[in-house]
C-alpha cells in the first residue's frame, strides 16, 4: 500500500495556500538483486541472468538515449533524453554554450477505459493509505 502524509500549502503565490494536501512517502529501495530475485520466484530463469539481462538493458538504453532515440518498453513506458538550455538574443548566437542540463523523461504506458478515464498500467490495483507515524528521514539520525 502506498502510504502518505498530509502537509499545508504555505505558498502564498498558490491559490491553494492554506489548504492541506497528500504527499506520497516512498519506503525502501528496491535494488536490481532484490527485483531479480522477485522475477526468479515467477518464472523458470535464474536470478543471475536476469541481473544479467537488466545490466545489458540499462547499457542498451544508454546507447539508443544518447543516439536520440525514445527507447520504448511494451506495457511499462518510454524514455527520451531532453536538454535545458539558457536563451540566445539571436539564432546565430546560439551555440552548445546555451545547453545548460540534460535529463530523461518516462512516460508510463496508459490505458483509456470504456469511461473514457485514463490509467497508469504500472499502478492497477494501487491502494492508498495515511501513514499514522512518519519519521522524517532527514530528522531520524536525531531521534
Amino acid at each position: 500500500m502506498l502510504r502518505y502524509i498530509l502537509y499545508k500549502n504555505n505558498n502564498k503565490k498558490s491559490v491553494g495556500y492554506g489548504k492541506w494536501y497528500a504527499r506520497a512517502v516512498v519506503g525502501d529501495t528496491v535494488n536490481v538483486k532484490a527485483l531479480a530475485k522477485r522475477i526468479s520466484d515467477r518464472c523458470t530463469v535464474t536470478e543471475p541472468d536476469i541481473v544479467a539481462v537488466i545490466s545489458a538493458l540499462v547499457t542498451a538504453m544508454n546507447e539508443e538515449l544518447i543516439a536520440g532515440r525514445r527507447v520504448l518498453l511494451d506495457g511499462f513506458g518510454s524514455f527520451r533524453a531532453t536538454i535545458k538550455t539558457k536563451p540566445a538574443e539571436k539564432p546565430e548566437d546560439f551555440g552548445n554554450g546555451n545547453i545548460v542540463g540534460s535529463k530523461i523523461l518516462f512516460y508510463p504506458t496508459v490505458t483509456v477505459g470504456a469511461n473514457h478515464k485514463r490509467s497508469t498500467n504500472m499502478l492497477a490495483g494501487l491502494k492508498v493509505g495515511k501513514m499514522e507515524t512518519y519519521v522524517d528521514p532527514s530528522n531520524a539520525a536525531e531521534a
